[in-house]
């Protein structure tokens, strides 16, 4: 008996969540503005520019860390 009235309620539960998501998808839908769209589009042109030019750095000091740490291991057993 107290098993079949948890499930009511899970039920309920369940059936609110999945109106307020239709109901929070319906208003997601709204028109975006054109500046807006080329603002995003600008900073993502940025992001990948910054992204490209970035790479070689991080991978030559994470090389260079590695190179580093496999030296001292070497020399410390010299």
């Amino acid at each position: 008996m107290v098993n079949k009235n948890r499930f009511k309620k899970a039920a309920g539960l369940g059936a609110s969540i999945v109106g307020l998501s239709a109901l929070v998808s319906g208003a997601a839908h709204a028109e975006v503005p054109a500046a807006l769209t080329t603002a995003v589009t600008s900073i993502s042109t940025d992001a990948t520019t910054l992204m490209d030019s970035a790479t070689p750095v991080v991978f030559g000091i994470a090389t260079a860390f590695v190179l580093w740490k496999i030296g001292k291991r070497v020399l410390g057993k010299i």
